[in-house]
């Protein structure tokens, strides 16, 4: 987890983004393809991630 400066919800960041308060969700399993080469396994596990917004 990463902290910058705190800034108002809403506002614009100096990245571009809107600044607010995010939770990443990631889950990971691993997993052995029946057919290689489609970029949906790293490592030997699949892997999904979210980003959400808490209200």
């Amino acid at each position: 987890m990463a902290w910058s400066t705190p800034m108002a919800c809403g506002s614009i960041c100096s990245g571009g983004g809107i600044a607010g308060k995010f939770v990443t969700i990631t889950a990971s399993k691993p997993y052995t393809p029946l057919f290689g080469g489609f970029g949906i396994v790293s490592n030997g596990n699949i892997t999904v991630k979210a980003v959400v917004q808490p209200q």
